[in-house]
């Protein structure tokens, strides 16, 4: 009996402490959002792409990477998320918010044809490049996406 009380006292003492055990999917979103900022990507939460103006919930995470020189007034959203907003020239793509102009469509092109499934918009807002990801996957699809916000940011360069 005294055994079987002590197994409980200490099964009540340590039921908080496991309370701030991360679970395995916490565990990989710690690691890849480490290894973002490795990379000098920006991960915060952020409004759904296709998010009305009334709508300010945070409900995504978005890989961003900052763009050097002059801010850009030229803010465009392309998404898959939902049937919101208008077509686009790729498939199940569409535009949200503002058009980018048509100097984008080759990098906008080989950025979609490669991108993880867990990727649901790329944008352009201000000085960042950025996309909404799922966090599903792993280091190699984190690799991917820093390669492609790279590329985007060099068009973005060369744009602004």
């Amino acid at each position: 009996m005294a055994w079987l009380i002590m197994v409980l006292v200490v099964a009540v003492i340590l039921s908080p402490v496991m309370l701030f055990k991360q679970s395995p999917r916490q565990r990989n979103k710690s690691v890849l959002r480490e290894a973002a900022r490795k990379r000098n990507l920006q991960v915060s939460l952020h409004r759904r792409p296709d998010a009305r103006e009334d709508e300010s919930s945070l409900t995504v995470v978005c890989y961003q990477l900052y763009c050097a020189g002059k801010t850009s007034a030229d803010n465009w959203v392309l998404h898959r998320h939902s049937q919101r907003g208008w077509d686009s020239d790729w498939d199940l793509w569409r535009w949200h918010g503002n058009q980018a102009c048509s100097s984008w469509n080759p990098t906008l092109t080989k950025t979609i044809n490669s991108l993880p499934a867990g990727v649901t918009a790329i944008m352009s807002k201000d000085n960042h490049v950025g996309m909404v990801w799922d966090e599903s996957g792993g280091l190699d699809q984190l690799h991917l996406i820093h390669e492609k916000l790279q590329q985007l940011r060099k068009q973005w360069e060369n744009n602004y």
